[in-house]
């Protein structure tokens, strides 16, 4: 009696951490001046997803699509052909734009992304994680992620700035395209700038 007992005590603990551990992933996008920077981090709890490819393979270092509401980043560098995990998903997130898939310069960190793909499991939306993450003891993984889209801008790429959000298998993933300073307004702010400490240098010579 006291084994069952022990036994139904360590399920619920288990599904209870599962449930409180649905996290949060927070993506920004940022467009400087040597491209389009993608970060992230957080956690995310895949419980319940059917795994669709163990160790699957994939030719981009880092995959943006605005219009189809998806992206993959993290990696192993420049260098593609790195491992990772697909998951069957239904959980679509909204368009961020206008542009269609292209691949980024640089992916670094824990591989994350959602996204339409046709891969040898089939044609849908997968869900992307880093290789093995199956074989955790708690489907609940912890995520830093970052890839660079050189040379690029948000007008080139199709990205649209502002904020998105979406429920993805119970998780929040938040997504936050920043906008960028317009030039003219920061060369007017730099030429105020520089009118103000002449005009100061002035007053102080007279």
């Amino acid at each position: 009696m006291k084994r069952i007992r022990s036994l139904v005590a360590a399920v619920l603990s288990f599904a209870a951490v599962s449930t409180a551990q649905a996290g949060t992933v927070n993506i920004t996008i940022t467009e400087e001046a040597g491209g389009v920077r993608l970060t992230g981090s957080g956690t995310f709890d895949f419980s319940g997803l059917s795994l669709a490819i163990d160790n699957g393979g994939m030719g981009n270092a880092g995959l943006i699509d605005p219009a189809g509401g998806g992206l993959m980043s993290g990696g192993i560098g420049s260098f593609v052909g790195f491992a990772l995990d697909f998951y069957y998903f239904n959980n679509p997130f909204p368009a961020f734009g206008t542009g269609s898939p292209y691949g980024g310069t640089f992916s670094d960190g824990d591989v994350f992304g959602f996204m339409f793909l046709s891969t040898s499991a089939g044609t849908g939306d997968f869900l992307m994680l880093p290789a093995n993450s199956n074989d955790l003891p708690v489907p609940v993984i912890a995520l830093d992620f970052e890839t660079i889209y050189g040379s690029d801008s948000y007008a080139t790429r199709g990205i649209t700035p502002g904020s998105y959000s979406a429920s993805l298998n119970g998780n929040t993933v938040n997504l936050t395209v920043v906008s960028p300073v317009p030039l003219p307004a920061a060369g007017g702010l730099l030429l105020a700038g520089l009118g103000a400490l002449g005009l100061k240098r002035r007053r102080r010579k007279g």
